[in-house]
Order: C-alpha cells, then structure tokens, then sequence
C-alpha cells in the first residue's frame, strides 16, 4: 500500500497514469469503430433485426423449476 500512496502523492505520476487511462481509451474507441466499419453488411442486418425481434415465445418453463429448487 505503501507504493500506491507513493504515486498518488507524487504530481507527475498522476499526470501520467491520466494519460495511460486516455490512451487506453481512444485505443479501445478506435478499435469498435474500426470493427464496426468492416463488419459485413449481412452481419450488420442480422443484428439490426434482433434489436426488433418479437420476444413474446420466450419460455420460462425452465425458470419456475429453478424457483423450486
């Protein structure tokens, strides 16, 4: 515990653990983006209909033996 109150203490830790955490950030930004800008359009449309799909078949039969136990 004693090295972490070390870095907390010292200002230029602090400014580069802020730009570890910003650059981790953008990182990961630009990797969805980039995924997402090549995913194949059928995969694209697959997801798009599941975001409107019916969900009224759903069975919870499976739940009510659980809720038993």
């Amino acid at each position: 515990m004693k090295f972490v109150s070390y870095i907390l203490e010292d200002e230029q830790w602090i400014h580069i653990l802020n730009t570890i955490g910003l650059v981790i950030f953008i990182a990961f930004f630009i990797i969805v983006l980039y995924r997402t800008y090549k995913m194949p359009k059928s995969e694209a449309d697959e997801i798009n209909r599941l975001v409107f799909e019916d969900d009224d078949e759903v069975d919870f039969s499976d739940e009510k033996d659980i809720m038993k136990s």
